[in-house]
C-alpha cells in the first residue's frame, strides 16, 4: 500500500489545492488535512466558502511554513530549527 506522502506526491485522487502566498500550489486530500489540523477540519465542515472550493488561497503564513506543515501532515516528520520553531508553534 502506498504511503500518504506518495499519494500526495503523485497527486493521486487529491481533491483540494492549497495556493500559497508565493503563488505556489500544493495538491492535497481534504481528509488528510482535516485529520491533521483542527483549522482545516473546521474550514471544511463549517460551511465556509473555502470548504466547497477546489483551490484555497492561504495567505496567513509564510509559504515555507505552510509547506513544512503539510509535509508533516502527510509524513509525521518535521524538522524544527531555530529559524522555523516560532512560526510553526
Amino acid at each position: 500500500m502506498a504511503s500518504l506522502h506518495k499519494l500526495q506526491e503523485k497527486e493521486f485522487m487529491t481533491d483540494v489545492t492549497l495556493i500559497l502566498p508565493d503563488q505556489s500550489a500544493i495538491p492535497c486530500h481534504k481528509v488528510v488535512l482535516m485529520a491533521a489540523s483542527p483549522f482545516f477540519d473546521t474550514m471544511f465542515q463549517s460551511g465556509l466558502k473555502e470548504g466547497a472550493e477546489q483551490n484555497i488561497k492561504l495567505d496567513f503564513a509564510d509559504s515555507d511554513i505552510i509547506k513544512t506543515l503539510v509535509e508533516f501532515f502527510y509524513t509525521g516528520d518535521i524538522e524544527l530549527t531555530e529559524g522555523n520553531i516560532k512560526a510553526l508553534v
